[in-house]
This record gives structure tokens, C-alpha cells and sequence, in this order.
């Protein structure tokens, strides 16, 4: 197997190396997904803090994008649970491209709006849906071949 960065298909908006991940891999996804979207809000309103000094208005937008990503995590585990079986599905295919998680994403966050109560949903869905897809490819690894096909065990 080529290495991931000689691959034509590492980072394909439509095809990709056909993997199986585990439920294991898809469960630490969603919580990796979860900490990085937790992290990064966290982060956005520790910098609004420091730019406060020079402008408020941008440190007030800042703050509510922080606080946007910091509260969304309360509810993305919904969209991300329905969209591991849409990465899944697509993934065992040959077909978990960034852009096909992005669809998947728009799509389920246009399903969970009205669940929701906010249009969030189907603006973030598509940006979580490709960090959950990069974050299960980073989990299951690029060596596919290590991989247990269909009627084999590891």
C-alpha cells in the first residue's frame, strides 16, 4: 500500500481508500471530535480576552463564536452518532471524500434543526462531519492493509 501522502486519494472530495473502522474507532471519533470542538471554543474566548484591549466589538464576536462551539458540544453528539453511520457506509465504499462528508453533514443538520431549535446545526454539520472524518482517518490509520477485511479477523 502506497503511503498516504503519495495516494491521489488522501484527501479526494468524493473517493477515498475503502476502510472498514470499528465501532471502537468510530466512539473515539466522536469524543475526539467533541474535545477539539470543546477546545477550540475554549481557545476562541481565551483570545477574545486578549483582544478586548485593542477592540471590543471583535472580542464581543469572538465571544459568542467561543461560546457558540463551547455549547454546541452539548448537542453535536446527536448529529455526530447519525453521521458515523453515513461515514461508515460511505468509508467501506471507497467513497468517505471530504466533500461527501460535508453533504452528509449539511443533510443531517438539516434533519436535526427543527430538533435543535437552531439553524447552527446545518451550518456547523458539514465543517464537524469533515473533522470527524479526519479525525476517524487519523484514528484507524493510513496503512488500510492492517485493516480486517469483511469475513476476517484481526
Amino acid at each position: 500500500m502506497p503511503d498516504a501522502q503519495h495516494n491521489p486519494l488522501w484527501w479526494h472530495p468524493v473517493k477515498a481508500l475503502a476502510i472498514r473502522p470499528t465501532l471502537r474507532q468510530h466512539g473515539l471519533a466522536i469524543l475526539a471530535t467533541l474535545a477539539t470542538t470543546l477546545g477550540a471554543g475554549i481557545s476562541v474566548v481565551t483570545l477574545a480576552f486578549m483582544v478586548e484591549a485593542v477592540s471590543t466589538s471583535a472580542a464581543g464576536a469572538m465571544i459568542l463564536v467561543g461560546y457558540v462551539l463551547i455549547f454546541s458540544v452539548a448537542f453535536t453528539w446527536i448529529g455526530h452518532l447519525a453521521g458515523a453511520f453515513v461515514l461508515h457506509a460511505a468509508l467501506i465504499r471507497g467513497l468517505g471524500g471530504w466533500g461527501l462528508a460535508m453533504l452528509g453533514g449539511f443533510f443531517i443538520g438539516a434533519v436535526l434543526r427543527p430538533v435543535v431549535g437552531t439553524g447552527l446545526t446545518v451550518g456547523l454539520g458539514p465543517f464537524l462531519a469533515v473533522l470527524q472524518l479526519a479525525l476517524l482517518r487519523a484514528i484507524v490509520g493510513r496503512n488500510t492493509q492492517a485493516l480486517p477485511r469483511r469475513g476476517t479477523s484481526a
